[in-house]
């Protein structure tokens, strides 16, 4: 276990990614928790450009994570990896399976907030209305999944 550790320490990890939140936020937040050091290589389009037509990137896209020179991409698996990684992801299967619901009411909301943030003007308010029907169903839903009550007022169930 301690070369394990130690090995760990050593790790040189990058995220790959564009000068905002989206996909890469949450690897972001999973590598500050757990106080990892990496590099943040927020890209601008061109940049991005020049390292998809390297070939070096898995799927031609980003996020991508380099650890230790090797590319990793996909936002959830990477994210998952991390996780299980450094000890974020819980070793009990309840609990894991409110992770993996948590985690997959996103990706079901994710299309929505993406036509809607990417939409042209004259198509912007009926995406917006699609999200927030999409927002509403799957919070509601979560809520009666992952919440207690506790006398009005809603928590996060361990």
């Amino acid at each position: 276990d301690k070369d394990i550790i130690s090995k760990m320490a050593t790790d040189k990890y990058t995220v790959h990614y564009f000068d905002f939140y989206g996909r890469a936020e949450p690897i972001r937040i999973a590598f500050w928790l757990t106080k990892v050091e990496f590099n943040d290589n927020r890209m601008t389009q061109e940049q991005f450009a020049e390292l998809k037509a390297s070939g070096k990137l898995p799927f031609g896209q980003v996020p991508a994570i380099e650890k230790n020179g090797k590319l990793y991409a996909q936002s959830i698996p990477i994210l998952r990896w991390v996780c299980h990684t450094h000890n974020l992801y819980p070793n009990d299967p309840d609990h894991a399976y409110h992770v993996e619901v948590a985690t997959e009411v996103i990706n079901d909301i994710r299309p929505t907030v993406t036509k809607a943030w990417f939409s042209p003007p004259e198509q912007k308010e009926e995406a917006m209305k699609k999200f927030l029907t999409c927002l509403l169903y799957t919070s509601d839903a979560a809520d009666d999944l992952l919440c207690v009550d506790l006398g009005g007022r809603r928590i996060i169930k361990k």
